[in-house]
């Protein structure tokens, strides 16, 4: 009788064990199949004109259509934030500059823009005037 016992504890350990086992499993499959966000980048889109687009959508200052090298990283789930860079032609940088001088100077070649209406939100701009390189980031705490 006891040997039974012994035998039918042992077996009701292991089936919970194995319950667990699988449960575990089942949650490890869950957590990793879920998408907990958006992530985009530059190769998300076909043309240079849809990099721009998105872009626009959420920075304040006009990009000129005819930039280079755009790169690009939006990241959302709880917070979302933009990273973009893009090269200004030899001819629009002084133009842009000048709408960088409507912003808030944080250096020499850096500005941000204060969103009185979203006063959280953070956009920044940094201008290489040698290189026409501009960098943009927007954060969304």
């Amino acid at each position: 009788m006891q040997k039974n016992r012994k035998k039918l504890v042992l077996a009701l350990i292991l089936v919970a064990l194995g319950a667990l086992a699988v449960a575990a499993g089942l949650f490890v499959y869950c957590i990793a199949n879920i998408e907990w966000g958006t992530d985009i980048d530059e190769t998300d889109f076909d043309t240079d004109a849809e990099r721009i687009a998105f872009i626009q959508e959420v920075l304040t200052l006009p990009i000129p259509p005819n930039v280079t090298d755009i790169r690009l990283r939006y990241v959302a789930w709880m917070d979302w934030y933009l990273e973009a860079s893009f090269t200004l032609p030899p001819d629009s940088i002084e133009p842009f500059r000048a709408e960088l001088a409507k912003c808030k100077a944080e250096g020499p070649n850096r500005w941000s823009v204060e969103h009185v209406d979203k006063p959280t939100h953070w956009e920044a701009y940094e201008l290489d005037p040698t290189t026409g390189i501009v960098t943009a980031e927007y954060v969304v705490p």
